[in-house]
């Protein structure tokens, strides 16, 4: 043994080998990055490892059988040993196989210690690195998930790398103590070659979680990067692969891998295990589904309908795909906010049934407990059971943005608009891009006169998406406080022309042309439940009468349908019609506030006048004392003095007091108001005789062709 050993480094084949081994890893790995970048199939790296494999026993015997000489390549048998120059050889070797173990460290050191200079995509990698130790303090238990690139070969599973990366989100929202940004605020930055580092800084996240996904056939392969946004050192990166079937096995190993790094630098702690579904094709169907609600669009919120009673017909137990149908069948609802025309009783009565069969069958399912709280608040339930139901949904999954956005209405429905307002910020702070929220919150800042806070939250979001239907209509929602109606008007119609569809949008330009006096304009753009106002004010009586017999209840509804009604019959003059609509469906004031505290201001005064004008003294003084709490609690909410200034004119006018009524207005016009129809309610029918109202409504008039001219409108004559 010992002379074979001699002479198996006499002929070099040790050296050989480990030229070999170095020559054949460097070849791999560029095998791998090829793969990538021009989209080769999944096997090629494969191939090119397994020929490697193959030809190393064949160096191993030409290095024993054969020798390198002057005169060429001769077998090792027939040169003499003075002849042989195996030791000059052998040095060669040496410095070929140092060379390349230099490269080797290089490119491993690289990897782990050089910030990220490749913008343009996420890199395969094929061997972990272990994580980096790290001093982090609390600030940095933060991370986004991007979404995964799509690298197969057909470039159609998109909705599929999507998915993936969500599912990785909510694993990795279940670890405490750890800030995951939202889906929709990571998501914005799909195929967008921005530095990770500012991605970080606009996220203000810690760290990244980005990668690939390749689909061939029955084959699935995954790459997973962890990088620290504050340097671009790669914290953690690994490749992982196996068939269609082990899915679920491989969406665990890759949220695993990634909580042991994540633990290995601050965390501690493990992620929870989530229940994948008996059948791969319903994961698949889920997936495709929930890309498709996300959108909010009508046509595509239906297909995602279809693709989730195929993927319940395959998996009948699988509780996510109960979840969204319940999810969605509310959204195609006709409810203020949603984007249907199924009657909304009737659509929150089967996602309710939906929602309680993906408890049944999933009691730790975030989405679920979200899909109930969003049925019940449509079924005008218990509001506590609906805040109890939701705060449990995100309890259990911390990620769900769209169930806190639910919370917070449901907490503004219940007269907390202090919760509704840190609930939004919340959201907005781990999901900036979140459009509900994001509109949400600026309508909140813009009504209270907090414009500083407004404009910062839109440039933060222009910042990543420059102009979107979201920041255009969040300026519009800014300058229609300021009483700018022009520019309002002007926002609106942009956003427009890039989401004709959305209910908010149609609902805020039709206000904006109201205040320009085109009232046709607002006609044709008014939703459903403004149609009946403006008809009224167009002076066509009996059309509005008749939508407003067709509109829901506040049986239906909640008293939210008491102001728009009471608002079609001020302007019809028709007091009491008025008071019989509202003894229709309550037995006292206290009743309907109870039911609906934040939107008492919108049907007192109109409720209060009508008592007046009919002589009923006893229930007026009870509603100027509901009124006075009303204004109370809106100054306690930060009432802009625009605000203010309208809820204290309507209050005096019809409490008795001209000339308190009169300096109000004076404050309501001063801070800006434009707008006739604030000045055409029965309730200032007491001050239109004074001349300092006459000379208002002048001023106004002078007002509204301002902004008509701004606008491109011609002015109008008189009021």
């Amino acid at each position: 043994m010992d002379k074979l050993f001699r002479e198996l480094r006499r002929r070099n084949v040790f050296r050989i080998a480990g030229v070999y081994a170095v020559i054949s890893w460097l070849l791999v790995q560029i095998a791998v990055a090829l793969e990538a970048a021009l989209e080769m199939p999944s096997w090629f790296d494969a191939v090119v490892t397994s020929l490697l494999l193959i030809g190393f026993p064949i160096a191993i015997i030409f290095a024993w059988a054969f020798e390198m000489t002057p005169q060429g390549v001769k077998r090792t048998a027939a040169v003499s040993p003075e002849d042989s120059i195996t030791d000059r050889t052998g040095r060669k070797l040496d410095y070929a196989l140092l060379g390349g173990l230099v490269i080797v460290a290089a490119i491993v050191l690289g990897d782990r210690f050089i910030p990220r200079l490749d913008d343009n995509g996420p890199a395969v990698q094929v061997t972990s690195t272990a994580p980096a130790a790290s001093g982090a303090d609390l600030s940095d238990k933060s991370i986004a998930v991007l979404p995964f690139a799509d690298m197969s070969a057909e470039g159609d599973q998109e909705y599929f790398a999507d998915g993936l990366s969500e599912e990785l989100l909510n694993v990795l929202a279940k670890i405490d103590g750890l800030q995951i940004a939202g889906r929709t605020s990571s998501f914005a930055f799909k195929g967008d070659n921005r530095d990770l580092r500012e991605i970080g800084d606009i996220l203000n996240v810690a760290h990244i979680l980005e990668g690939s996904v390749r689909k061939s056939g029955n084959q699935i392969r995954v790459t997973a990067q962890l990088i620290n946004t504050s340097n671009g050192y790669h914290v953690y990166s690994d490749t992982f692969e196996g068939d269609l079937s082990d899915i679920f096995a491989v969406q665990d190993e890759i949220a695993a891998e990634i909580t042991r790094a994540l633990r290995t630098e601050w965390l501690g702690e493990d992620a929870a295990e989530e229940d994948a579904p008996s059948d791969f094709a319903a994961f698949d169907l889920y997936l495709q589904a929930r890309q498709l609600i996300y959108t909010r669009d009508k046509d595509k919120m239906e297909q995602a309908e279809r693709l989730l009673d195929r993927a319940v017909e395959i998996d009948p137990a699988y509780a996510p795909a109960w979840a969204q149908k319940a999810i969605v069948n509310v959204l195609l609802s006709n409810s203020p906010g949603s984007y249907g025309d199924r009657p909304q009783l009737e659509a929150a009565q089967k996602s309710l049934e939906m929602a309680e069969k993906a408890i049944v069958l999933d009691r730790s399912l975030g989405e679920a407990y979200g899909a109930k709280g969003l049925a019940l608040s449509n079924l005008n339930g218990d509001l506590d059971e609906v805040i109890a139901t939701l705060r449990l949904a995100i309890e259990l999954n911390p990620g769900l943005s769209e169930a806190k956005t639910w919370l917070a209405t449901a907490y503004l429905s219940n007269g907390d608009s202090a919760e509704q307002r840190k609930v939004y910020e919340e959201i907005v702070e781990t999901d900036p891009l979140f459009g509900p929220a994001f509109n949400n919150l600026i309508n909140d800042y813009a009504y209270t006169g907090a414009y500083e806070k407004a404009e910062a939250l839109i440039d933060r979001m222009e910042r990543v998406k420059g102009d979107t239907k979201d920041t255009l209509m969040a300026r519009g929602f800014v300058a229609q406080s300021r009483g700018d109606v022009s520019e309002a008007a002007t926002y609106f119609d942009r956003a427009l022309e890039l989401d004709a569809s959305s209910t908010v949008l149609q609902s805020s330009a039709t206000i904006e042309m109201g205040k320009l006096g085109e009232y046709e304009r607002s006609l044709e753009l008014a939703m459903f439940y403004q149609r009946p106002v403006v008809l009224a004010v167009l002076g066509r009586t009996e059309e509005a009468l008749a939508e407003l017999e067709n509109m829901p209840t506040p049986d239906d509804a909640g008293a939210f349908m008491l102001g728009l009604a009471f608002i079609v019959y001020d302007e019809c003059q028709m007091p009491e019609e008025m008071i019989a609509y509202f003894d229709r469906y309550y037995d006292s004031i206290e009743e309907a506030i109870d039911e609906s505290p934040n939107d008492a201001l919108a049907w007192l005064t109109y409720l209060a006048n009508a008592f007046k004008v009919t002589g009923d003294t006893e229930r007026l003084a009870e509603a100027l004392e509901y009124m006075r709490e009303a204004i109370e609690l809106e100054r306690g909410k930060g009432a802009s003095a625009m605000n203010m200034a309208g809820n204290l004119t309507y209050y005096e006018a019809v409490a008795g007091d001209k000339d308190a009524a009169l300096g109000h207005l004076q404050d309501w016009m001063d801070a800006g108001l434009v707008s006739d129809f604030s000045l055409g309610s029965m309730a200032l029918d007491p001050l239109r005789n004074d001349q300092r109202f006459k000379e208002i409504e002048v001023e106004m008039n002078t007002r509204v062709n301002r902004e008509r001219r701004e606008y491109g409108l011609p002015d109008r004559q008189g009021m």
